[in-house]
């Protein structure tokens, strides 16, 4: 699914939540089983390009940090590394998803890293460590949780 096509359905159910919602006592239910629907739905495409990464044939390549992007955001101030590594000969930047505060202290120009590049789609590029794995089952699990409790929790309000 592209990008325009995504936000366009982004969009829609974000209108329906605000329109279920703004009659609070009367659509509270449905506003709430439709909030729960779209972060378990949510939670799918996030669940399969997880499994297929880690299901498919992959190279490992090395990559060093080249740069800590400093991201402002809500949060405050923090730090994206982005990695330079050469896959069938041809240099690539690999921009981490992940960024922290404290990765200014803790990484240094020059750190190298495993990679892990998909084979047959070689933009899928991932840190190779256990606690990112981890990191990332726990947050697609809670979000996919969340949603069912959410629509539990609407529907036992009828």
């Amino acid at each position: 699914m592209n990008r325009k096509k995504l936000n366009s359905i982004l969009r829609t159910v974000g209108m329906v939540l605000i329109v279920a919602l703004s009659a609070y006592e009367t659509t509270r239910p449905y506003g709430l089983i439709a909030f729960g629907f779209f972060g378990f739905i949510l939670s799918g495409p996030f669940w399969y390009r997880r499994i297929v990464f880690d299901s498919s044939a992959k190279d490992m390549v090395t990559g060093t940090l080249v740069l800590l992007e400093e991201v402002h955001d809500e949060a405050g101030r923090s730090y994206r590394p982005h990695y330079e590594y050469i896959y069938r000969g041809i240099s690539q930047i690999y921009v981490s998803p992940v960024s922290a505060f404290w990765f200014k202290n803790t990484k240094n120009i020059g750190d190298k890293v495993e990679l892990l590049v998909q084979k047959d789609d070689p933009r899928n590029v991932r840190i190779n460590s256990r606690a990112y794995r981890r990191v990332e089952y726990v947050g697609i699990t809670i979000g996919c949780l969340v949603g069912i409790a959410t629509i539990i929790y609407g529907i036992s309000l009828f």
